[in-house]
């Protein structure tokens, strides 16, 4: 048999029952000088899982609608419209610079404005004189902290004395708040989701009006699974020991294990590359494929930076390491 590793080795046993306990047999170690788990944490960090807020989406009729990314991961998405709160809210700024609840909540950024309740009208400014938590629908005064001054009082009379005591200003403001606010639409009620080519489209029956704009939050993973990491690490490990000596498979030098990584997150590249294209070929998919070639290359350069001190004399970088110089998914 054949064990990818490294490894804490596996156990051979002979079936129950079976005369004898022990048998000849040859295994073969095939000694990996990364692992699973590096690569991956590597990959995802660069190119997976990315989240998207507020992408505006305009829904026709019940025709799907395209999201700029596929591979939408489920039940991440929210679809939402936005509110405008009529009437404005008032309320009662004191001293006591606490949270007051908003009529709603999840407000848009940017879209609140706050009018002193007097006769000129003056526009508050945010992280001066009021902040707010739009998640949750909260506005609070900002006031200066401090302790109360001393006040002087006037005599009233010839020889009078002057009294001097603590004084502590209550001061309250009535404002007016204008904002808009999100609002959630139902999945299956409203519309449906196609979750790997990123198609949204509206219930014949939904609230979402047609040729309504609508806002899209969701989550995009990565279609790379361990089985395709691992036969990535292989292509990499089969690939550096035709250029090293064979007394160095299983060391555990950090520089052959970042060649190997290096050289293993490249050809993730390419096939993530490939998988955009192969699943839409317009203006974006083919911009974000060229990136990722790109980011292919800048990998397999960073992987020879480490391979080069243990290749063979014989091997060059132009064997290598350039290979991948000026590649385009026009080439393909």
């Amino acid at each position: 048999m054949l064990i990818h590793g490294p490894g804490s080795g596996t156990l051979v046993t002979a079936p129950l029952g079976s005369p004898e306990t022990g048998f000849a047999g040859k295994i073969t170690v095939k000694k990996w000088f990364t692992t699973v788990r590096t690569v991956m944490n590597l990959y995802f960090g660069a190119v997976g899982g990315s989240y998207i807020q507020n992408e505006e989406l305009i829904l026709l009729g019940n025709a799907a609608a395209r999201l700029r990314h596929a591979q939408i991961k489920a039940d991440s998405e929210r679809i939402k419209k936005i509110n405008v709160s009529v009437p404005p809210d008032s309320m009662l700024f004191t001293t006591a610079n606490s949270w007051i609840d908003l009529s709603h909540s999840d407000l848009v950024r940017g879209s609140v404005q706050v009018f002193d309740d007097g006769e000129d009208q003056r526009c508050l400014i945010e992280g001066i004189d009021y902040e707010m938590d739009y998640k949750n629908g909260k506005i609070r005064r900002i006031q200066a902290q401090g302790s109360p001054g001393t006040a002087a009082g006037a005599g009233a009379g010839s020889g009078s004395g002057i009294a001097q005591l603590a004084a502590k200003v209550v001061v309250e403001q009535t404002v007016v708040v204008h904002y808009s606010y999100y609002s959630d639409y139902l999945k299956d009620v409203d519309y449906y989701v196609n979750y790997r080519d990123g198609h949204i489209s509206r219930v014949s029956t939904s609230s979402i009006q047609v040729g309504e704009k609508v806002n899209v939050d969701y989550e995009t993973e990565t279609n790379i699974d361990s089985v395709v990491i691992e036969t990535a690490i292989d292509q990499a490990h089969t690939y550096i020991m035709q250029r090293i000596p064979v007394s160095l498979e299983g060391s555990i030098s950090m520089g052959l294990r970042y060649a190997e990584t290096y050289f293993a997150l490249s050809y993730l590249a390419l096939s993530s590359a490939r998988d955009m294209l192969e699943a839409r070929r317009n203006d974006e998919v083919e911009a974000a494929a060229e990136a990722m070639m790109k980011l292919a290359q800048q990998y397999d350069e960073k992987a020879w930076e480490f391979l080069s001190h243990f290749a063979n004399d014989s091997v060059t970088r132009s064997s290598g390491g350039r290979r991948l110089k000026n590649l385009s998914w026009r080439n393909w």
